[in-house]
């Protein structure tokens, strides 16, 4: 079975994507949609989020079958030459903002400890640098870093 999954105007709440995870992991062997949301039609589930998220969650197999890591780029090139301007910032995975470093407390343990969570890091698997963005929920430790870089 092959999914494709919709979701309004730019599915901002991500159900889409957990709906594609949801039926892969149930059994459905592969997924209808372009690499970015706007390459087929509008508010779809894209191929890149969904892989990539496949890959944040263990799967290995997509690495042997993809380029993986060129997907984010892909998906980037294909917004610019379908819509005339670069992803939403706010685009999970592919927006300017989406390797943020936003958090730190608790969230922050999923950095230096890897039993807190899977120990992925997105930026890392990319070969991208992750930008610390001082919010409300920034530690002190981000904030003197961001401090530094600037």
């Amino acid at each position: 079975a092959v999914v494709s999954t919709q979701s309004g105007h730019y599915g901002r709440g991500g159900l889409m994507h957990a709906t594609n995870l949801a039926v892969l992991a149930a059994g459905a062997t592969g997924i209808w949609c372009a690499v970015c949301i706007e390459g087929a039609a509008l508010g779809h589930a894209d191929s890149c989020t969904t892989i990539l998220n496949m890959i944040r969650l263990g799967n290995t197999a997509v690495q042997k079958q993809y380029n993986c890591k060129y997907l984010r780029d892909a998906a980037i090139k294909v917004t610019e030459i379908t819509t005339g301007a670069p992803p939403d910032a706010k685009q999970p995975i592919y927006g300017d903002r989406a390797l943020d470093m936003l958090f730190g407390s608790i969230f922050g343990a999923m950095d230096n400890d890897p039993t807190v969570c899977s120990g992925f890091e997105m930026a890392e698997f990319l070969g991208l640098k992750r930008t610390i963005r001082v919010t409300p929920m920034a530690s002190g430790d981000m904030i003197i870093t961001k401090l530094r870089e600037l």
